[in-house]
């Protein structure tokens, strides 16, 4: 059995870049884990939460390792 990896990336608008992706196994597992660090007071993502937003960039397949990235990144209202 194969599976397809979702690539999320943040976007800072204060500086008006993408942040590094990473790997989730879902939208929604990725939609957790963002509201989890800007809910964090521990987290810098905390101390400005306005400024992040979640996006859906890209898709690996494992079957045939291709990274996928999509047309125009999807935001994800987490």
């Amino acid at each position: 059995m194969s599976a397809t990896y979702h690539y999320f990336s943040i976007y800072d608008s204060a500086v008006k870049m993408y942040m590094r992706p990473w790997p989730a196994r879902s939208v929604e597992e990725a939609a957790r884990s963002f509201r989890q660090a800007v809910g964090a007071p521990e987290n810098d993502y905390a101390k400005s939460p306005g400024d992040y937003t979640l996006f859906y960039v890209a898709e690996w397949r494992e079957v045939d390792a291709q990274f996928v990235p999509l047309t125009a990144p999807v935001l994800n209202l987490s």
